[in-house]
This record gives C-alpha cells, structure tokens and sequence, in this order.
C-alpha cells in the first residue's frame, strides 16, 4: 500500500502500522483489573472488539446482525 501511496504523497507524510507490531508485548491481564474498562464504566459489559477490514467486499451487514442478535438474545445464528 505505501508503494502505491508513493505516487500520490510525499513519503514524509505516510507512517506505516504493521499487522500484530506489539504481538509480544501485549499482555492478558483479568477483566477486573482492567483501567481503560473501568475508566469507561464498562467493565461489567459483554464486549467483543472487530479487528478486521470493512470494505465493499465485507459483509459489514453480518455484523450488525449478529449485534443485534446477542443484543435480543436470539439463539439461533442462522
């Protein structure tokens, strides 16, 4: 992607993130000891984190769909 920036945009102005960068520094502490969770007052939330694209070729409807189906607690997925 930077390479295709390239011929757009000065380099000076493009910062490359990799994919996990941080993999081995990254450590599971438990919920209850969890200070962004408390911050937020959301330490007592179900939560699930989306970690991947959306784009026209993702189907970002499945997601609002089973949001939407943890949220009323509907058994069945599909």
């Amino acid at each position: 992607m930077k390479t295709v920036l390239l011929q757009y945009i000065d380099q000076s102005k493009i910062i490359v993130i990799h994919n996990w960068a941080g993999i081995n520094n990254i450590k599971q502490i438990p919920k209850e000891q969890n200070r962004f969770l408390a911050k937020l007052k959301i330490n007592n939330k179900f939560i699930i984190n989306y970690s991947g694209n959306i784009g026209q070729t993702h189907n970002v409807e499945i997601l609002i769909e089973v949001a939407f189906r943890l949220k009323t607690k509907k058994k069945s997925f599909f």
